[in-house]
């Protein structure tokens, strides 16, 4: 079983320099309303020496369909292993608000999101699932997972680590189709 101990300071990454991320603390917050993936910021892992999942729900997103021009309305649930890079959360918000007047798909939207989150953190693994309001009684939940192509799967992470297969969130996120 790995363990770490978490209180041993020598094993957290110093994350002091933190110029680059632009969107935090700025008190000049400005919305886009067209699709931006510059708008997403990451900061240096602080813990880099222990595997761990960060997962991430954003309750409150919403595109529109490019036919009709109607609002959709989705939770945006994100889960991902960091390697080196951690996402900052106010950039991925203002980058999720910047989808609210573009016309794509759902599957499309998913697909997007689970790209750029990818390109930017280099994560060991993410999964990116949009679970969008009915519409006519029907439901969409398009879910994306992306990995390093030397990376294990989830289902022998867990085996590595020890950890039930089941315990990893109530199997709200079901990981490349196992």
């Amino acid at each position: 079983m790995t363990t770490a101990n978490l209180t041993d300071s020598s094993t957290f990454v110093n994350v002091e320099n933190l110029d680059n991320l632009k969107s935090l603390g700025s008190g000049n917050t400005t919305y886009e309303t067209k699709y931006n993936p510059k708008l997403l910021e990451y900061f240096e892992n602080p813990q880099q020496t222990t595997p761990y999942e960060i997962d991430i729900s954003a309750p409150e997103f919403t595109t529109t369909c490019p036919k009709t021009g109607q609002p959709d309305f989705a939770t945006i649930l994100i889960q991902y292993w960091p390697e080196k890079r951690c996402l900052e959360s106010k950039s991925l918000k203002l980058y999720l608000g910047s989808f609210r007047n573009e016309g794509m798909f759902h599957e499309k939207c998913v697909n997007i999101i689970a790209k750029d989150l990818y390109d930017l953190l280099e994560p060991w693994e993410i999964t990116v699932v949009g679970q969008f309001a009915s519409r006519g009684g029907i439901s969409f939940h398009p879910t994306v997972t992306l990995r390093k192509p030397e990376q294990v799967t989830s289902t022998e992470w867990n085996e590595t680590f020890e950890c039930p297969p089941d315990d990893k969130q109530k199997n709200l996120f079901k990981v490349g189709g196992e």
